[in-house]
């Protein structure tokens, strides 16, 4: 499966953020911006078990 985007509303440092996703992406910025938490966003959505295609608009692929 892969996300198209990924958004977060305030989550630890994060405020409101909506990125567009592709299958490789490099997270690039500076000490204290944010790239470990929006990771752990990401851990967080996926281990709560709450990925489907129709709500959080991903396109699913299947292989």
């Amino acid at each position: 499966m892969h996300l198209s985007r990924f958004g977060v509303t305030d989550y630890k440092c994060l405020g409101k953020i909506d990125v567009p996703l592709t299958p490789m992406h490099v997270l690039i910025g500076p000490n204290d911006s944010g790239k470990t938490r929006f990771l752990e966003a990401r851990a967080a959505f996926w281990q709560a078990g709450n990925v489907t295609g129709a709500k959080y608009g991903d396109t699913a692929d299947s292989g």
